[in-house]
């Protein structure tokens, strides 16, 4: 999921917002001066113009799909911010003074301070080679 497909899906819920709105415009409209006896069909008007889109929305996939993609978007939300937690961690640690080491693919291990190395096994990984691939891509696309 991408910050596209999450737009696109802002965007087709706000024109289904924007439909009803139009649709209880049009029903105040004809509303006003009918008094209350009007304003029980309105209710019952208002309720079936929701029933029909949420029915609509149901049908076509579109509400699965803008519910899965905000799930996504929360999933990549929460993933984030536990990287975020462990780098402050990390931070915190290095603040007490304490030495960080991290293992290589090769099971070598590292002091966290030798950015050559780092950056090396942190090449190696298919994670890094993607996301530089896809960087790449991008800018000579």
């Amino acid at each position: 999921m991408n910050k596209e497909e999450l737009e696109k899906a802002l965007k087709e819920l706000e024109e289904q917002e924007s439909l009803i709105k139009n649709e209880l415009k049009k029903h105040e409209t004809n509303a006003e001066g009918e008094g209350a006896r009007n304003s029980e069909k309105e209710a019952v008007s208002i309720t079936a113009v929701g029933k029909k889109f949420l029915r609509q929305a149901i049908a076509t996939g579109n509400l699965k799909e803008a519910l899965n993609k905000i799930s996504n978007s929360i999933d990549l939300t929460k993933s984030a911010l536990e990287s975020f937690s462990q780098i402050t961690e990390k931070a915190q640690m290095k603040l007490e003074g304490k030495n960080l080491e991290y293992t290589t693919q090769d099971g070598t291990i590292l002091p966290a301070d030798k950015w050559i190395p780092l950056f090396l096994s942190l090449m190696k990984t298919e994670e890094f080679q993607h996301l530089m691939a896809n960087f790449l891509y991008a800018i000579v696309k």
